[in-house]
């Protein structure tokens, strides 16, 4: 489900609204590691931003939200979280 602006709105500051757990071929073919991706709105309720952070599988993922990887490549962020050119603008690199 593409994420549209009028979805976006109905998002929560803070809230965890997407998680995705897979495996990047082209990226983790060496590795072989599955990742677990957690979507996540910024917490202010000024902002409009949100980013996607990754880490392992097993962490929780409030853990992941406050402690992962943050994704900066514009094509993961599209696999994980398809949404419309207004909603990728508020991505928080």
């Amino acid at each position: 489900m593409q994420i549209t602006k009028k979805l976006w709105e109905e998002i929560k500051p803070g809230e965890i609204f997407k998680v995705v757990t897979t495996r990047f071929q082209e990226f983790h073919e060496p590795l072989k590691e599955t990742l677990k991706f957690v979507c996540i709105r910024s917490q202010d309720t000024f902002s409009s931003s949100w980013a996607i952070y990754c880490q392992r599988p097993h962490m929780s993922d409030q853990y992941i939200a406050d402690h992962g990887d943050k994704v900066h490549f514009e094509d993961i962020i599209l696999s994980i979280c398809p949404c419309d050119p207004e909603v990728l603008k508020m991505y928080r690199h």
